[in-house]
Parts: structure tokens; C-alpha cells; sequence
């Protein structure tokens, strides 16, 4: 990571829904520490966590 203070957009971006390409509460991030292309959301209100790859379109549901 670096001291940028712009941010960019590697998940969701989509608005509001529970859709595999939206968030609904997006409350906490996991970078995969053997593959930094690789993160978890947990998406609250949607009762999941979603498995994003870096650049994607859409997460994947592991749990929830």
C-alpha cells in the first residue's frame, strides 16, 4: 500500500443490491496473503462473504 489518498474501486460499484456485481453493507476486507489479486467482502445486510479477484466483474458467494 502506498500514502495515496485517492482511492480506487476494486469490488462492487454497481449501487445498492444484493446481485453477485453489488454490495448491501459492506462491512469488513480480507486480502488473500498468498494471492494479493484476491479479496473477501463480508456483505452484511446480504448475509455473505463474497470472493472478489482484483478487476472482476462480479464476486462469488463462499459463505452466507
Amino acid at each position: 500500500l502506498n500514502s495515496s489518498s485517492t482511492g480506487v474501486v476494486v469490488a462492487g460499484n454497481n449501487g445498492v443490491g444484493s446481485a453477485s456485481n453489488q454490495f448491501n453493507g459492506p462491512m469488513g476486507i480480507y486480502i488473500d496473503a498468498n494471492n494479493q489479486s484476491i479479496i473477501y467482502v463480508v456483505d452484511s445486510s446480504n448475509h455473505r462473504v463474497q470472493r472478489w479477484v482484483i478487476g472482476g466483474t462480479s464476486g462469488t458467494t463462499v459463505a452466507g
